[in-house]
């Protein structure tokens, strides 16, 4: 996710501003959480225990409501008041908005409410590997935070998303992800490129390349079995820089009509969740995420409108510039490849936009991420023969290329 900076000091000025969703080694391989700070633990918890209901893989209908654990792992800089921003109340706080707009309350314009029947849950437990090679599983203090001591100010986010090293130092924060959405919030370093600030980064998930292969997604020759197979951290990350409350935007605790912020934490990160979860940007780019100077469909979503940003953001830049007053259902506006207007309300979007609503066909990929992509949380379709025979083996790291979308 990004926003301009081009046109930030007019956008803060503004009477209303707007949300710009986007939101950009060991030889000793554990598949579990290791390093975790005995600070945020408590007590040992089941080892039955199942919170992402993963056994219930019979179950499984286009209704079924997924419950995927989340883990906020928040990297406390030397001498930062992270702790003191992102304390526990505060994550309950921005993963409630989260499921709220993944749920449509918020909608700005009369869509239709695509529930994804998706909710993220704050992990209640994290697992070891003890001395004797067996699984503990231990309690959080606080459900769905790890806070990590950091040495330095901020982090080189391209670095620590495009590393496929196998770098320890980054490695060993990761839990594994068929269990867990690894959430990484730490203040970028150099997080401005192309005239935009980096709000958040997401990988895209892989897919089987079978009966089950997802277009726009990469189906690996060797499909990967878990955390032992990576050799990069695969994750979403949030710049915390915007992760204090005076960002957020106020639909989350008002009711007089919709104000909100271009760095709003909860949009930026339910942006970054429908990246985890295979979804591409509304609007034309390329396979690598690059924005087009063009109108060309390529989010593999038939029933969301495509449009040229390059030329929303020329016009967008003289509307600010010359008009007397701002209005934020002019500024949203649109136009489709067939020339058509509408109002920007998908999540997959950004520049100014009410970011509330997702498409079906986008539901429809999002579950079938859910149901055959590897890496993922919750139970699953039964696979098919050819993805059985093509998965790798515990232990073998595998050369995946790395898919970010910003």
């Amino acid at each position: 996710m990004k926003y301009y900076t081009q046109l930030r000091q007019i956008l803060f000025a503004l009477a209303i501003s707007f949300i710009v969703t986007a939101c950009s080694s060991s030889n000793d391989i554990i598949i579990h959480p290791v390093n975790i700070n005995p600070d945020n633990l408590t007590n040992k918890t089941d080892k039955n225990y199942d919170q992402d209901r993963s056994g219930e893989t019979n179950l499984i209908t286009d209704t079924y409501r997924y419950q995927l654990p989340v883990i906020f792992h928040v990297f406390c800089m030397q001498g930062s008041d992270t702790k003191d921003i992102l304390t526990p109340e505060r994550i309950n706080f921005i993963l409630k908005n989260v499921n709220d707009l993944w749920k449509g309350l918020y909608k700005s314009y009369d869509n239709h409410n695509n529930d994804i029947d998706v909710d993220f849950v704050l992990a209640t437990d994290a697992t070891e590997t003890d001395k004797s090679g067996n699984t503990v599983y231990v309690r959080l203090k606080h459900p769905g935070i790890d806070y990590i001591d950091w040495t330095g100010d901020s982090i080189d986010v391209e670095k620590f998303m495009n590393d496929n090293s196998n770098n320890p130092v980054y490695m060993e924060h990761l839990w594994d992800p068929n269990h867990y959405i690894n959430i990484m919030i730490f203040p970028y370093k150099n997080a401005t490129t192309d005239g935009s600030t980096i709000l958040g980064i997401s990988d895209l998930p892989y897919t089987t390349n079978d009966s089950h292969k997802l277009e726009g997604l990469i189906a690996p020759k060797l499909v990967p079995k878990d955390k032992s197979n990576l050799k990069f951290v695969y994750c979403s990350s949030i710049n915390a820089i915007f992760a204090n409350s005076r960002f957020d935007s106020n639909r989350y605790t008002t009711v007089n009509g919709f104000n909100s912020s271009n760095v709003d934490i909860s949009a930026t990160l339910a942006h970054e969740l429908g990246h985890y979860l295979g979804l591409h940007h509304v609007f034309t780019e390329d396979k690598d995420g690059n924005i087009l100077n063009s109108c060309d469909d390529t989010d593999y979503c038939e029933d969301t409108p495509s449009y040229n940003k390059k030329e929303y953001d020329t016009w967008l830049s003289h509307y600010i510039l010359t008009s007397p007053h701002y209005y934020l259902n002019e500024m949203d506006i649109r136009h489709n490849c067939a020339g058509d207007t509408f109002h920007a309300s998908n999540f997959m979007d950004y520049s100014v936009c009410t970011s509330d609503f997702f498409s079906k066909d986008q539901r429809d990929r999002i579950r079938h991420v859910l149901y055959y992509s590897p890496l993922i949380p919750g139970p699953k379709k039964a696979a098919s023969s050819r993805a059985i025979g093509t998965r790798a083996e515990e232990n073998q790291l595998l050369d995946l290329p790395v898919m970010i979308r910003k």
